[in-house]
């Protein structure tokens, strides 16, 4: 990672890394986000999948510099279960989880996505880099 993060921040002196790791939540997964009732709306198991990975990010980010607006770069490793699925379905969900504790929207985010299978410890960790 090292290098790309010299890559998307050349010339900036004040960026930072975070790290935080999620269980694995198969209501991260973008297919499961909305309950169809004539309308859609999101259904409550995302929205509580959603407040973990804000919560993890607030806890990260409390003793920290605050992000500014620009080009953030977001590392994804999901430790899934099983192979049921598909990884890249859960870059919505851990996103949307992480704009509720910053200023600024999704598509300021460069990401990187990553998968291993750990039966035993089913996880995602997640890495955020950001100019401050």
């Amino acid at each position: 990672m090292g290098e790309r993060v010299r890559l998307l921040f050349e010339g900036e002196k004040n960026y930072n890394t975070i790290g935080f790791v999620v269980p694995y939540l198969e209501y991260l997964n973008k297919n499961k986000k909305y309950v169809a009732r004539g309308n859609k709306c999101l259904s409550s198991r995302y929205r509580n999948a959603l407040s973990y990975v804000e919560f993890a990010l607030k806890e990260c980010l409390k003793n920290q510099p605050r992000p500014k607006k620009g080009k953030c770069l977001v590392d994804i490793i999901i430790y899934r279960p099983h192979m049921r699925g598909d990884p890249i379905n859960f870059i919505d969900g851990i996103c949307d989880g992480m704009i509720k504790c910053l200023d600024f929207d999704d598509r300021w985010f460069t990401v990187r996505l990553d998968w291993e299978l750990d039966k035993k410890r089913p996880h995602i960790d997640v890495r955020f880099t950001y100019e401050y």
